[in-house]
């Protein structure tokens, strides 16, 4: 499989509108699968993980598994200008990336009713 995998939750409107704007702005091929969908588990278990967390993203980039901040700036380092602009927040340490992935991931569902995430938006955004 060349490319990148992408697997998250796709009855999160915040998940689908950030993939929405990977989509849109990552220089590779992409494809993506809902968490919840047999092919993301086969591929997952294929990879030796066996728990799949649903608040997690999962980046398969070469055979690698990538989950939680490590897969989110995978996206961004294969991403355009100016949205790869957001790569030099990954000088932080990964379990200070992975605590605010896990605040914002706990609450993306109490997130998304403040916001109106407008998937044809995403071209607004950059």
């Amino acid at each position: 499989m060349k490319g990148i995998v992408i697997i998250y939750d796709d009855r999160c409107s915040v998940c689908c509108w950030f993939i929405e704007l990977f989509k849109k702005n990552i220089i590779r091929n992409i494809e993506c699968f809902s968490v919840r969908s047999i092919e993301a588990r086969t591929l997952l278990r294929q990879n030796n993980i066996q728990f799949i967390e649903l608040n997690t993203i999962f980046v398969i980039e070469n055979a690698i598994v990538y989950k939680k901040s490590d897969a989110f700036f995978l996206l961004i380092k294969n991403s355009k200008y100016p949205l790869r602009f957001f790569i030099i927040f990954n000088v932080l340490p990964v379990n200070t990336l992975n605590f605010f992935y896990n605040v914002f991931s706990k609450n993306r569902y109490k997130i998304s009713k403040f916001f109106t995430f407008n998937l044809n938006e995403t071209n607004n955004f950059i």
